[in-house]
């Protein structure tokens, strides 16, 4: 197998992972929404966190999954570590609180550093995807 398509599988897994991700995002925004409209209330004490994250991580997937269309490296597993590492080096260099006089932006801050977290944690899982992929 040459490395062309070896390349050419990986980029095709990663881009099956990212489509689902995505549907199983909108998937929990789409039941968030129901639960907003139904129960406002309920919704902000209980979901409004999650439906930060989820929208959080349904703007890098539609992102990513449109660089991926466009894809024309070689080292895509490189290519998501470097990703991951420049996430975690804005989040040890940037500011962990957020010194605000709105409360919700304080909040949103700290959802949008949380939601960072596990977009690195998902960023490694695509490099070891596109390492390993035959």
């Amino acid at each position: 197998m040459t490395t062309k398509t070896s390349t050419k599988t990986a980029i095709e897994a990663v881009k099956d992972t990212i489509a689902r991700t995505l549907r199983m995002i909108d998937k929990h925004i789409a039941t968030y929404s129901e639960r907003m409209t139904s129960n406002y209330r309920s919704f902000f004490e209980w979901n409004a966190e999650d439906m930060f994250v989820e929208q959080t991580r349904r703007k890098f997937y539609a992102r990513l999954a449109e660089e991926m269309e466009e894809w024309e490296g070689e080292d895509l597993s490189k290519f998501f570590l470097d990703m991951a590492q420049r996430k975690v080096n804005q989040i040890a260099r940037g500011g962990l609180t957020r010194n605000s006089t709105n409360q919700m932006a304080n909040l949103a801050h700290l959802l949008q550093l949380q939601a960072e977290q596990t977009l690195i944690e998902e960023i490694e899982g695509l490099a070891h995807l596109a390492a390993h992929a035959e």
